[in-house]
């Protein structure tokens, strides 16, 4: 849909279900303290022909570091806005790492 205003009841709920899942998974695999999310949606108006949709974006967020493998992340802001200009290359193996651990908590939330 293109609002949030045009979600269905049955479309929230399905929507929260989802939060709920991928929050508890989060949190066993890596602990955040909070989650910060935002639904952008002008972002579909930077192209010549606009098709605004629904669209989230989600940071967790860490007081202490998480460890991936070898890796420490740091969330230098915590307790404020993040930097939106702040970039970071994580390799695609670390990627699959972070995807992983969130799969496998995922199948352990399973309710």
């Amino acid at each position: 849909v293109a609002s949030l205003s045009e979600l269905s009841e049955e479309q929230w709920s399905d929507l929260r279900g989802v939060i709920k899942r991928y929050e508890d998974a989060c949190r066993k695999a890596f602990a955040p303290n909070v989650f910060n999310w935002g639904c952008l949606m002008n972002d579909a108006f930077k192209e010549d022909t606009p098709t605004p949709h629904v669209h989230w974006h989600v940071r967790p967020r860490y007081a202490r570091p998480p460890q991936v493998g070898a890796y420490r992340y740091s969330d230098p802001n915590f307790g404020q806005h993040y930097d939106s200009s702040a970039t970071r290359i994580v390799e695609d193996s670390m990627l699959e790492e972070i995807r992983g651990q969130i799969f496998n908590a995922l199948a352990e939330t399973r309710g």
